[in-house]
């Protein structure tokens, strides 16, 4: 059996919730990513800003949990979806 992170049906499915944010949302998350996020994820945000359109899509595909944990919905969003900036 191969490592999780080898399952690219699984980061597949998790990235789809990165695909379903719109431009704005994704820069929303990207915020809270700096804001609230430690070094690592810090790092990632940055290179995200940095990033042509398609580095962004990998950034997305490779770590979908940070997406999905600093974008609406996320463990920082209020009762409305919406993370606070």
């Amino acid at each position: 059996m191969s490592p999780l992170w080898l399952n690219l049906d699984a980061q597949d499915a998790e990235a789809e919730g990165a695909n379903n944010m719109n431009h704005d949302e994704k820069l929303v998350t990207i915020r809270a990513m700096t804001m609230y996020g430690g070094s690592f994820v810090n790092a990632l945000a940055q290179a995200w800003l940095l990033a042509d359109e398609d580095n962004c899509r990998r950034i997305e595909a490779a770590f979908p949990e940070y997406m999905k944990k600093y974008g609406p919905g996320g463990v920082l969003a209020d009762r409305s979806g919406k993370v606070p900036t």
